[in-house]
């Protein structure tokens, strides 16, 4: 990246207006490729893909706590721990889908 300052000098010449003038010098920046490697991963991944990955987590997730909680469910006999086992059906179909597209972002 190259950043630019402003530098102002005087020109005096006689018999023309003699106003400021403001040049722009280039200074290299030595960082540059961590300053855009920081800001794309910071921005790699969109509020978009993490709706995207919540409704791919809904739906697979209650497919899945139907197929595994279902009866225990409907029987109202589910404990504690099957409480917590029923949430991570949800985490973990959301973990799984952010990760894919965190990863197919990166490559690219």
């Amino acid at each position: 990246m190259t950043r630019y300052t402003l530098e102002s000098t005087m020109t005096f010449n006689p018999g023309i207006d003699n106003k400021p003038e403001t040049l722009l010098k280039a200074e290299s920046d030595n960082n540059s490729a961590t300053h855009s490697e920081a800001n794309t991963s910071s921005q790699l991944l969109t509020v978009k893909d993490h709706k995207r990955s919540i409704t791919i987590a809904l739906i697979v997730g209650s497919l899945l706590a139907a197929i595994n909680y279902g009866d225990k469910i409907i029987g109202n006999t589910m404990v504690n721990t099957d409480w917590i086992k029923l949430g991570m059906t949800y985490v973990v179909p959301y973990c799984v889908s952010i990760y894919s597209v965190w990863s197919a972002k990166k490559k690219h």
